[in-house]
């Protein structure tokens, strides 16, 4: 029949593509592999977002400075490490914590630490790392710290001054970025997770709160969950008992944390919940999302 003959057709086209091409660009919709994720560690965040961050893509983690984001990405660290991953750590903000990323459970032995003055020597390293199929899992720590080479000297090599206008190159880099890394990332079957601190834009009456990077960031980011601080009234407190000069006793309440308020901003991944969807979770100070008291790890 028509149909038996152009499936057999089809089947010789492919097997031809993809050796002219040297790897498999065509293939039929039952072989595409199904969503893998790699956990966040947090089993409330899991819940919402359908058990973790996705392999094969871009996902980004963004808020104010202080939210807990960092202490988000040394989770996923860990639990990728866990399930014996390999991970690297672009560290642009030169804030990484070794203690504390080892309190979380990171092996450091095992940890590819990368610091970058340049953006674009940043991004091609990650365009090495998936190509090369080296990595499973990669942190951006963050988006706003790349700083593209024509943001700091002119073409002739001349240093440039910070009162040069550059905002725009670092959303062409990205835009160019992600033309250039996202069949290798999808191929290499490596998760993303870029880290972006948010931009207030002024526009109207209202202060928005951004995410900076361009459109293209936004567009191809398949999971970006946005994290804030919730009212003072929510964070978590506890009591301690202090002694006065007279041996009387008196009870105080002091807070150890914030309400961590966290919010799908964008979701074109399997099993998460709708955009939109907000959970509050208790951050502590010295153990992040896990219970002060109770600390498993």
């Amino acid at each position: 029949s028509n149909k038996v003959e152009k499936l057999s057709l089809i089947k010789n086209l492919m097997r031809e593509q993809n050796k002219k091409y040297g790897s498999v660009v065509l293939s039929f919709g039952k072989d595409e592999k199904d969503w893998d994720k790699v956990s966040s560690g947090i089993k409330e965040i899991d819940e919402i977002i359908g058990g973790g961050f996705p392999y094969g893509r871009f996902s980004v983690i963004w808020g104010d400075e202080g939210v807990g984001k960092s202490t988000l990405a040394y989770n996923i660290v860990a639990q990728a490490q866990k399930s014996g991953k390999m991970v690297a750590y672009l560290d642009l903000e030169n804030s990484f914590d070794k203690e504390r990323a080892t309190f979380f459970g990171i092996n450091l032995e095992n940890l590819v630490l990368g610091h970058f003055p340049i953006a674009e020597q940043s991004l091609d390293t990650i365009i090495k790392l998936v190509r090369n199929k080296a990595v499973d899992v990669i942190i951006l720590d963050s988006i706003h710290s790349l700083s593209p080479k024509g943001e700091q000297e002119e073409k002739s090599g001349k240093e440039k001054s910070t009162e040069d206008d550059t905002m725009a190159l670092l959303a062409r880099k990205l835009s160019q970025f992600f033309r250039m890394a996202s069949h290798y990332v999808y191929k290499a079957n490596t998760a993303v997770i870029m880290i972006g601190q948010t931009r207030t834009k002024l526009g109207g009456f209202v202060a928005l709160e951004t995410l900076s990077g361009g459109h293209a960031l936004k567009h191809n980011s398949v999971l970006t969950i946005y994290m804030r601080k919730g009212t003072k009234t929510d964070a978590p407190t506890k009591v301690e008992v202090i002694i006065d000069d007279e041996g009387k006793k008196h009870r105080h309440k002091k807070v150890i944390g914030f309400d961590c308020v966290i919010k799908i901003d964008k979701t074109q991944t399997p099993n998460t919940k709708p955009e939109g969807t907000k959970i509050h979770l208790p951050f502590y100070y010295n153990t992040g999302f896990y219970n002060e008291n109770c600390v498993t790890i």
